[in-house]
């Protein structure tokens, strides 16, 4: 009886742990800045505090960058990974561009 509560009481304890995941260590960020255009198929290319700034786009997100306009207002989200390369999480067109 002892050993089944004891049981209980660890998985219990266990239950509200978690496990950070190595996404959880990559920086992130968010800013607005001027979508300039593709760069190549998987790259884009964004104007952030005035310098023109590379962002890798994942396969999923390619659609999201096709139709956007050149030169538009953007809010871009994204991770920069240990080797420095930025990788694009989220873009969104401004509705004030």
């Amino acid at each position: 009886m002892k050993q089944t509560g004891l049981f209980l009481l660890t998985v219990l304890l266990l239950s509200g742990c978690s496990i950070a995941s190595a996404d959880d260590s990559v920086p992130k960020f968010t800013e607005e800045g001027k979508y300039i255009g593709s760069a190549d198929p998987h790259t884009i290319a964004v104007s952030l505090n005035g310098e023109e700034t590379m962002i890798q786009v994942p396969r999923d997100k390619r659609d999201d960058c096709e139709d956007l306009p050149d030169h538009t207002k953007v809010q871009v989200k994204y991770t920069k990974k240990e080797n420095g390369t930025l990788q694009l999480e989220d873009i969104q067109l401004q509705k004030n561009s």
